[in-house]
């Protein structure tokens, strides 16, 4: 997950728990994705693109060629094709797993702030032009190509804000009013034409974990369900009134969604919330060495910590024997979960022990490296 001034937060427990990962930045971060279990994309203001080949552990900044806020990427399973949208009407896409980016257009009055692939090929994506209308963007050739299309919702203004297409032909997109009620829209030939559905709050995101199975958040802790591949849509209990902005599915029963003031809503039911957590109340009131992971591991792994105040924080590993071998942490921390992540380059195989020092208390744990 990811937020404002460069935050990164890493779970490795189905999301019971959250670490936070150093992405290098300060700016604002605002969507990911990841094409494989190791190689992820996060996008952010001014341009800002940062990509990670270790299954997010460490990210490095990869040039967008423009200072426009980027708001979405996405790309299909199984592709290495890729599209992001931005303000500006900005289009970037990339056939490399987002290592290198081409920019199809930009510095457009509005912007897009929804993209989604549905396959190699076929995309769309949504958000507003400049006379205050839902845009919408469709292509079938990887992003080379786009094909333009503005309506209003029911006769009024409006943005969409997030986007699902299931062919490019078939999309489902979420919207808000300038009176902060909300919309949800479909369109069957590609966003020639749509059918909109009226809703009390402003909607945000906007996920499918089938051709049947979808989701849609919004204000006031709003999340709706579909059965029926975006036709009808159930109210379904989120157990928070925070504005919901994402929603993501790993199947149809499990998905999270993340909203204002830190808040995650889970569930692994289908629908029914099965856990409401700010971030803030997952921080321990105790000092805690979480045990590395992967553990065994060659040459990376990361070693997560909690701190119950701010403080100075020191990490050293030692070999069997009890000789220090190396310093990993020298540093102040806030209060917080956070990982750090430790390279065993030109060490043997063995186990070793990494000891955690913060506020006059002390924490170890084992690990090993395999080469």
């Amino acid at each position: 997950m990811v937020g404002d001034q460069g935050l990164i937060l890493r779970s490795i427990d189905a999301g019971l728990t959250w670490a936070t990962v150093s992405s290098g930045i300060t700016e604002d971060l605002n969507d990911l994705l990841f094409f494989d279990d190791n190689t992820g994309l996060i996008v952010g203001d001014n341009g800002t693109i940062i990509r990670s080949i270790d299954a997010g552990l460490s990210w490095a900044s990869v040039a967008s060629g423009i200072t426009e806020k980027l708001s979405s990427v996405s790309s299909a399973d199984g592709s290495s094709n890729g599209i992001i949208g931005g303000d500006g009407q900005t289009i970037l896409r990339s056939t490399d797993q987002g290592l290198s980016w081409i920019v199809v257009q930009s510095g457009f009055i509005g912007e897009f702030d929804g993209a989604h692939m549905a396959n190699s090929s076929s995309g769309m994506v949504c958000g507003q032009n400049s006379i205050f209308q839902p845009l919408t963007g469709r292509t079938l050739d990887a992003g080379t190509s786009w094909t333009f299309s503005a309506f209003y919702l029911n006769g009024n203004e409006g943005e969409m804000n997030d986007i699902h297409t299931f062919d490019g032909n078939v999309a489902v997109g979420v919207s808000d009013l300038f009176d902060a009620t909300g919309a949800i829209s479909r369109t069957t030939n590609g966003g020639t034409d749509w059918v909109t559905t009226p809703l009390a709050e402003g909607l945000d995101g906007v996920t499918f974990a089938t051709v049947a199975a979808g989701f849609v958040v919004g204000g006031s802790g709003t999340i709706l369900k579909s059965i029926d591949g975006g036709l009808t849509w159930s109210e379904q209990v989120s157990g928070t009134t925070e504005n919901l902005r994402e929603v993501f599915l790993l199947d149809p029963l499990q998905g999270y969604a993340v909203g204002d003031n830190g808040v995650i809503v889970k569930t692994t039911t289908g629908g029914v919330v099965t856990s409401v957590e700010p971030i803030t109340h997952l921080v321990p009131e105790e000092l805690r060495l979480y045990q590395n992971y992967p553990n065994p591991f060659n040459p990376t792994t990361l070693i997560e910590f909690s701190l119950p105040t701010s403080g100075r924080v020191t990490i050293e590993l030692y070999d069997v024997l009890g000789k220090k071998i190396r310093k990993i942490v020298d540093s102040d921390y806030g209060r917080g979960t956070h990982a750090v992540n430790f390279r065993g380059e030109g060490l043997p195989s063995g186990t070793y022990f990494y000891k955690l020092e913060a506020g006059g208390l002390v924490r170890v744990k084992a690990m090993l490296l395999l080469r």
